[in-house]
């Protein structure tokens, strides 16, 4: 590992990314929130504004980056893969973290790609979610602060993290474990304050500019709504016992990963080989990104991608305070170290094939139908993949398009919906075609008197309206 190029890494932990995630590249769909995100970045660049014409939670970083890759490549595929050199360019910062903070340049790659086999093993971390992206912006922060001796230098790292504040506000609790870290490092309390006084003006300013061109668009309103309100009223209660169990579904998931993790977490509380500044930022972080993991009450899995950085860093740093030199000889020996690298990629993407191709998707196959008839000026509605919005390129007749917040009560009292009215809107459309998962009572009279069941694919309807 030591004989790799410093300048050659980024697109080793690059490359590995591209291998480690290739077979999640095939599948249309992964998760209605990445679908969700692609409609409205795509819906964007034909003109219409997120907050206003599309509506979502979502903070509008990841609806800016999507937008940008559709602008080169209008494809599903090629988001993930973007979003895969992302994941790459974030363990390349991992390793320099680790080599910066430990000096050890073969257990910092270790750390890295460390972050790109748990990344890539299990299905919550497969699509393109609004995590991997602030992670990204968080690690970089930190990469950033470990070099920042200039009070330029501390308003860059502020404008980082506030770029990773477009993407989740999640970010505001890597930045506690920053903050507190850099106290220490620099033990005069004044001068830490004043250069994160500094921090905090370049913070603001990535918001403040989006903040000010709705203003000027006088969608101001609607920016408050999406990104301050609604996330505010989208909590759920918390529960000890649910977050137990999350917690603990994590750790039982990376079982041989965790045992290292606790072994450190344990060497960092009782032994003081490692500086102080170095203990309470692995300690810090890893307490407070669980709190921000668990804090509002909702556990997707895909919040879990948070804690990854600090896992990996602190699991490896495991075998530096052991002092295994036994690793290095170990990868030393090519064959050994080819063996084990194919073995894993072959388990990650045979896992990700059997579970996103275990069942047939017919997305595509549905797309392919619409599009054989419709017009510029046909609209289509669906309640299950609404991806479809994008494949076929169709007018949508709602603004939103996660088709979730109209059949969940709580995301609809969230949004401030009225279901019934939303409803009747979309039929006011006279959409071309009607793709229903199951039969809905809601649709189940205008179906009869307007449309005709045009295909049926296992439990999903495609219904096309009547020509008169």
């Amino acid at each position: 590992m030591d004989q790799i190029k410093q300048g050659h890494l980024v697109l080793f932990f690059c490359l590995l990314a591209l291998l480690f995630r290739v077979t999640s590249f095939m599948p249309m769909v992964i998760d209605h929130d990445e679908s969700t995100y692609i409609i409205i970045a795509d819906e964007w660049i034909k003109g219409h504004l997120p907050y206003v014409e599309r509506l979502d939670v979502k903070p509008i970083g990841i609806y800016i980056a999507f937008a940008a890759f559709l602008s080169v490549v209008k494809s599903v595929w090629f988001i993930r893969f973007m979003t895969a050199l992302l994941i790459g360019v974030s363990a390349y910062l991992i390793h320099h973290i680790y080599q910066k903070l430990f000096h050890n340049r073969s257990h910092s790659i270790i750390a890295g790609a460390l972050y790109i086999l748990l990344i890539s093993l299990h299905k919550w971390g497969w699509s393109a979610n609004t995590e991997i992206y602030f992670v990204f912006f968080s690690v970089l922060a930190l990469w950033q602060l470990l070099r920042a001796t200039t009070y330029r230098q501390y308003i860059t790292l502020g404008i980082i993290l506030g770029i990773g504040m477009l993407f989740k506000y999640h970010i505001i609790f890597d930045i506690l474990a920053l903050v507190l870290f850099d106290f220490f490092r620099h033990k005069k309390w004044r001068s830490w304050f004043g250069r994160w006084t500094i921090a905090f003006l370049g913070f603001l300013t990535p918001y403040a500019l989006t903040a000010l061109s709705y203003r000027f668009s006088n969608h101001l309103d609607a920016f408050v709504f999406a990104t301050v309100e609604i996330p505010l009223q989208y909590s759920s209660k918390f529960s000890m016992v649910k977050a137990l169990n999350f917690l603990g579904e994590f750790f039982i998931s990376f079982a041989p990963v965790s045992i290292l993790y606790f072994a450190t977490i344990y060497y960092l509380i009782k032994d003081g080989k490692i500086s102080r500044p170095t203990r309470i930022l692995l300690l810090s972080w890893s307490l407070i990104a669980w709190i921000g993991i668990l804090s509002t009450g909702k556990l997707y899995f895909h919040y879990y991608i948070q804690f990854l950085p600090v896992f990996c860093i602190s699991s490896v740093l495991f075998l530096d305070l052991r002092q295994y030199q036994n690793i290095e000889r170990i990868w030393s020996k090519r064959k050994i170290a080819t063996f084990t690298l194919v073995a894993l990629l072959i388990l990650v993407n045979g896992n990700q094939y059997m579970q996103l191709f275990k069942r047939s998707d017919p997305t595509s196959s549905i797309a392919n139908l619409i599009k054989e008839t419709i017009t510029d000026t046909d609209y289509i509605y669906t309640n299950d993949k609404n991806i479809l919005y994008f494949l076929c390129d169709a007018r949508i007749p709602t603004k939103y398009v996660h088709t979730s917040l109209l059949y969940k009560d709580d995301l609809s009292a969230a949004y401030e919906i009225n279901q019934a009215e939303e409803f009747q809107k979309i039929i006011d459309t006279k959409p071309a075609y009607i793709v229903l998962r199951d039969k809905v009572p809601t649709w189940q009279g205008i179906l009869d008197r307007e449309y005709q069941l045009l295909r049926q694919f296992s439990e999903i309807m495609v219904h096309q309206r009547i020509q008169r």
